[in-house]
């Protein structure tokens, strides 16, 4: 293909990630892609990669929230050799573990 030749991308659909549909409704170069969702959403100047990849975000789609798996009861050998167990849960961040000395 000649280096000089302007490829028209517009009218290209995908879906995004969070599974909404998008579509270019301009084409300025791969780095400056703009993008219809099928809200009515724009928005402006995305790579065309990362279009076709799904990576595009509607900046007014709120992606929902994944809960933290209740984790409580896991157990797991630490580096020290000693068990150690998850006995209260709040969140990846936010945990008391139990050693099997009795230490929390």
């Amino acid at each position: 293909m000649h280096k000089n030749v302007k490829i028209n991308r517009v009218g290209e659909t995908n879906i995004a990630q969070n599974g909404q549909k998008m579509k270019i409704i301009e084409y300025n170069g791969y780095h400056n892609v703009t993008i219809e969702f099928e809200d009515g959403t724009i928005v402006y100047n995305k790579r065309y990669d990362f279009f076709k990849l799904g990576y595009i975000v509607n900046p007014n789609k709120q992606i929902p929230y994944k809960r933290n798996i209740d984790r409580t009861g896991e157990s797991i050998i630490a580096r020290n050799g000693l068990k150690m167990t998850i006995i209260a849960y709040r969140g990846s961040t936010d945990i008391d573990v139990q050693f099997e000395t009795g230490e929390i």
